[in-house]
């Protein structure tokens, strides 16, 4: 690939892995972390192959508190903890994939999705080309732009704007106001009381914004709602969006890879 062609593979690792190991079903918990781990290494092959690229990097979380749990306590306050061997799962797959080499990447206070939006950020910023994020995580849909796309590493489906209008039915650019009204149950987000799915996509389109709906003088009985729990609605908003104003230690020289394609 020429310069003018470099494409930015960004996987999801910890959404990766996850995935893997939640799919294999085990009932010695050290059969299952050798299962996922060797699954985990073929995926990553496969990624690579898959999607051509100039540069790559594999980003996840660094794991304990984040900037959103100070905000607010019980985020994902409902999620067990880490399965047996799972964290050191994690350090033995990035120590592979660094001696490949493949860049890792994790950034402690933030977590993986946000260092991947201050990856797309910087990336359109300069104007370096194009880019491909692996995850199933609905949240990095909202980082869907003309040269970002997201793809779904496990269905082998593009994530794109009809994929967003489809499951949601709304624009990718309305995913976190949309989700600061419904709330995420997987991540305890609360949202606002009383407004599911049907009234947020209604609100949305005649408000087009959450700020549309918090600004409107609306007699409308859901658009009220809102108003009434603002406050609940902008930190609903808040821990959805990405933490973009921080350093994330690594250049785009680091993640340059050579061949552009080929197996990892």
């Amino acid at each position: 690939m020429t310069a003018d062609l470099e494409h930015l593979l960004v996987i999801d690792g910890s959404n990766l892995v996850r995935r893997i190991y939640a799919a294999i079903k085990e009932e010695d918990p050290a059969t299952q972390v050798a299962e996922t781990l060797r699954s985990c290494r073929a995926s990553f092959r496969r990624a690579r192959q898959n999607h051509p690229h100039t540069h790559a990097i594999a980003v996840f979380d660094a794991g304990g508190p984040t900037w959103r749990h100070r905000l607010y306590p019980k985020y994902k306050a409902d999620r067990g903890p880490s399965p047996a061997g799972l964290d050191e799962l994690m350090r033995s797959l990035r120590a592979e994939l660094e001696g490949l080499p493949l860049r890792t990447l994790s950034v402690p206070d933030i977590e993986a999705d946000d260092a991947i939006a201050v990856l797309a950020l910087r990336w359109q910023q300069r104007n370096r080309g194009t880019m491909t994020i692996l995850s199933t995580d609905k949240d990095l849909c909202a980082l869907l732009s003309p040269v970002v796309r997201v793809h779904d590493h496990f269905g082998n489906v593009s994530r794109d704007a009809a994929w967003v209008l489809e499951k949601f039915g709304i624009e990718p650019g309305l995913i976190q106001d949309y989700l600061a009204l419904v709330g995420d149950k997987t991540d305890n987000i609360p949202g606002v009381e009383g407004i599911g799915p049907v009234k947020a996509v209604q609100l949305l389109k005649e408000f087009k914004s959450l700020q549309g709906i918090l600004e409107s003088r609306s007699l409308q009985k859901v658009a009220k709602q809102v108003v009434r729990h603002r406050e609940m609605a902008l930190m609903s908003q808040t821990l959805v969006a990405f933490k973009t104003d921080v350093a994330i230690g690594v250049s785009w020289a680091d993640m340059r890879v050579e061949p552009a394609a080929g197996p990892a």
